[in-house]
């Protein structure tokens, strides 16, 4: 009786103690409330005050930084149709995409170590003349090889513009701005997938004209984004492996990732799924068109409560919510109106993982740190565009024509029980990292 009451008295002793351990430093975290506040620290240990050479028109620079995912679009959309008007077959040019969509990914894990050392101001010249000479080869080819190195060459100077102008629109984020910004910089990317196909219906795909209007644009829009970014811009002597960062913000990256499948493997199958249940052609390509629209009018919802809510219960509620939509979408299918308010929701909710994962890791980061972060970001996304496609083409092949929402609803399940799994540790052990 005794021992149970010291048992008991030690517990209470124990549980009125603070806890003494102390979480490992986040090198990624600046102590600093604003990045042009932070110092640049220079080789040699000395530190001078950050002189912030970007332009004091934040939706000028952000119109700008989303003027080059409207380009990536407007060139994938183009190759594309170039290479179905060669007659050459739907699996290869699927291939092809995911070909480019790797060469983004390997290309991102080099880049971090390209830009920390040159900065951006040196790399981009160089990588938009090589996307623009490699557009305009591709139309003076008609051999699926040599296309398909293009498209590699093409990938590669493309990730630095992409690199570019994430990084553009986190540095300029705070916390009043935060979800504003990123919720235009993340619309404007959703509607190049919708201009970037009129573009291309525009100025059409059998004369030259439209790969050197590409090219064009392309020059146009590194200049531009060159003149938005000083000498030192992405500058820095820290060294980190390149998948550091997911260890204090996995959350962040795995959003990354399941974005990067649900939109190549899930949204941009939509037209295949609906083919396979019966659809005509424009009622089919109407799922696509109306997911496109959803992301674009949700974006701005969702970036002002990722900026008041915590990220990972957000992402959670987003995977049970698009659980739910998934389940659904079998059932109305026969409606079309019901399953383009379907498309429209999942649209939104899919394109919201990456706002709320872009918003996360620009969240009180260090400046140096930036550059390397998104380049990370933007390898993992690709990545994800990588393994979608195969996973739903897999899927689609042994489970029929709702393989798609099976192979959804895996990665979106596996998904919402690893973040609820997070919280429920975080709340046990609140040094666990988000």
């Amino acid at each position: 009786m005794h021992g149970g009451a010291r048992l008991v008295a030690a517990n209470r002793l124990l549980q009125s103690q603070p806890d003494s351990r102390k979480a490992p430093r986040d090198p990624y975290v600046s102590k600093y409330p604003h990045p042009d506040q932070e110092p640049v620290k220079t080789p040699a240990g000395r530190q001078q005050l950050r002189r912030p050479a970007r332009t004091d028109n934040v939706a000028r620079t952000v119109a700008i930084a989303a003027f080059i995912g409207l380009i990536a679009s407007f060139a994938m959309h183009l190759v594309n149709l170039r290479m179905q008007n060669l007659g050459i077959s739907g699996s290869l040019i699927s291939l092809s995409v995911a070909v480019q969509a790797f060469a983004i990914c390997a290309t991102a894990l080099v880049a971090k170590h390209v830009i920390a050392r040159f900065g951006f101001r040196c790399t981009l010249p160089l990588s938009s003349v090589l996307c623009g000479v490699s557009l305009i080869a591709i139309f003076f080819n008609a051999d699926v090889h040599t296309i398909n190195v293009l498209r590699i060459l093409f990938a590669v100077g493309l990730t630095f513009l992409l690199i570019a102008s994430e990084y553009l629109v986190t540095i300029l984020s705070n916390d009043d701005n935060r979800g504003r910004l990123i919720a235009w910089y993340a619309t404007a990317l959703g509607a190049g997938a919708i201009a970037g196909p009129f573009l291309v219906s525009v100025i059409g795909i059998n004369e030259s004209s439209s790969f050197f209007a590409g090219a064009a644009m392309l020059l146009f829009g590194s200049s531009a984004l060159s003149n938005c970014l000083s000498e030192h811009e992405g500058k820095t002597w820290r060294r980190n492996s390149p998948f550091a960062a997911i260890a204090f913000m996995p959350a962040a990256f795995l959003a990354a990732f399941v974005f990067g499948i649900a939109d190549n493997g899930g949204l941009s199958m939509l037209p295949v799924y609906g083919a396979l249940n019966g659809y005509d052609n424009t009622s089919a390509a109407n799922l696509a068109v109306f997911a496109a629209f959803g992301g674009l009018l949700l974006q701005f919802p969702v970036g002002w409560l990722a900026t008041k809510r915590d990220t990972r219960e957000l992402l959670a509620i987003f995977s049970v919510c698009i659980l739910c939509l998934l389940a659904l979408l079998p059932i109305v299918i026969a409606n079309k109106v019901a399953a383009l308010a379907v498309a429209v929701l999942l649209g939104g909710l899919i394109e919201g993982f990456y706002t709320i994962g872009l918003i996360s890791i620009s969240r009180d980061r260090r400046v140096e740190s930036l550059s390397s972060l998104n380049a990370c970001f933007i390898s993992v996304c690709a990545l994800g565009e990588v393994v979608g496609p195969a996973a739903s083409s897999v899927s689609m092949h042994y489970f029929g024509p709702h393989g798609l929402v099976i192979a959804l609803l895996v990665v979106f399940a596996g998904f919402a029980l690893g973040m609820m799994n997070r919280l429920w540790s975080s709340r046990l052990h609140p040094l666990t990292f988000n």
